[in-house]
């Protein structure tokens, strides 16, 4: 799988194996991440043709977008993936791990003035943490509610996370201008 497409659906996909035995795996985003959505499009038609919609989420009052591929190798492997996500993590090698990181960042991730990654597994942070800190970023953990965050929030850290990540969050104009602020 794709690292790039494994960290975006770890942080934000769906599986679901239907009464006639059709195995979906989907993401659901607001409409104003439309743009993130179109590359992961770009991993997932790999495995199939992409359903798109879009819906109102009364829940909540927002717009969303869903992507949806029908594919038993795609659920297989996210499977596999949300069972054992430090697994996959321990065997890509440094520029898949940059990606990996890219999409869990543009999918469950959060930039202010710091660099923020959710994760309900601690296990995963932690196996994260080791590979950032080969990479001199010092990130810092802690629990949040019933998540766990890897925080990133030193100068020189985040000016290394700017250059090495290809996430559209840390792209965004606004953000850049916070990002080592402190």
């Amino acid at each position: 799988m794709n690292p790039y497409l494994a960290g975006f659906l770890l942080g934000d996909g769906c599986l679901h194996k239907l009464s006639n035995g059709a195995y979906a795996v989907w993401i659901d985003q607001s409409a104003k991440n439309a743009d993130l959505l179109k590359r992961v499009k770009t991993f997932m038609k790999a495995y199939g043709k992409i359903h798109e919609y879009e819906y109102i989420d009364r829940r909540h009052n927002a717009r969303k977008l869903r992507i949806l591929v029908y594919s038993k190798d795609l659920f297989e492997e996210f499977k596999r993936l949300k069972d054992d996500p430090v697994s996959f993590v321990e065997r890509i090698d440094e520029e898949e791990f940059l990606l990996f990181l890219s999409g869990l960042l543009d999918s469950d991730g959060t930039v202010t003035d710091r660099v923020v990654f959710y994760s309900s597994s601690k296990n995963l942070l932690e196996k994260i943490s080791e590979k950032l800190e080969k990479l001199m970023i010092k990130p810092h953990i802690y629990r949040f509610g019933g998540v766990f965050g890897l925080q990133i929030h030193d100068k020189t850290s985040l000016a290394i996370l700017s250059r090495t990540l290809s996430s559209s969050k840390l792209r965004a104009p606004a953000r850049l201008r916070n990002i080592g602020s402190r």
